[in-house]
């Protein structure tokens, strides 16, 4: 089946604040992709060519994982670790232990073997107050699941006091982080405040100065 996405032009810029607005999946003609934005509790994996998955990070942690030999990608979001008592049955991914094996579990589905899979590790930032032991578990979360899966970190960029805003292309494998310091950054953090709360409530169902680094 043929989709018709919005196409956006060589005049437009992308800055984080249109991160917040538009579509959340367009074609980007400068590029000559398909650019997929990827929200806090989502999570995505692919196989097809052109596809550009876009995230936002304060504390939260997005994991890029690519099987180079089935050329598989997968991304995901997550804003905690772990599960609580009042949401012991979620199976929402905004929680890190649900949001890594959905995420596998849509590799293998399209086509990944779980035993060449490799990944990246992005996020973790103390962004104010109410957060400022979230990122550390969530670096903490991310790097013990992996090691105890036998899955490589083969790069990550993590912690820090910066949002970061992350471009994966799934088909390739390469990353794209860009650090984000200018007034539009305070839409990461009213976001996270706004998805704290959601978590602490009953569970819902299922650029100039900017550092551009490529991994």
């Amino acid at each position: 089946m043929t989709q018709n996405f919005q196409r956006r032009t060589d005049k437009e810029k992308h800055q984080s604040g249109d991160y917040y607005s538009g579509p959340d999946r367009y074609y980007d003609q400068v590029n000559e992709n398909t650019v997929i934005k990827l929200y806090s509790g989502g999570y995505y994996a692919s196989k097809t060519a052109g596809e550009l998955v876009v995230t936002i990070l304060g504390s939260c942690i997005a994991c890029c994982m690519y099987d180079p030999i089935n050329k598989v990608g997968g991304i995901n979001h997550f804003l905690v670790p772990g599960l609580d008592s009042v949401h012991s049955n979620s199976s929402s991914a905004r929680y890190g232990i649900n949001a890594m094996e959905l995420m596998i579990n849509d590799m293998v589905k399209v086509g990944g073997q779980k035993r060449h899979m490799v990944a990246k590790i992005f996020g973790g930032a103390k962004m104010i107050d109410i957060t400022s032991r979230i990122g550390e578990k969530n670096i903490s979360f991310v790097e013990d699941f992996l090691q105890n899966e036998g899955i490589a970190i083969v790069a990550s960029d993590v912690g820090g006091s910066c949002p970061r805003r992350v471009h994966f292309e799934l088909k390739t494998g390469k990353v794209k982080i860009r650090k984000l310091r200018r007034i539009e950054d305070l839409k990461v953090v009213e976001k996270e405040k706004q998805y704290i709360n959601e978590v602490k409530e009953k569970p819902k169902a299922s650029e100039k100065n900017d550092d551009i680094v490529l991994f």
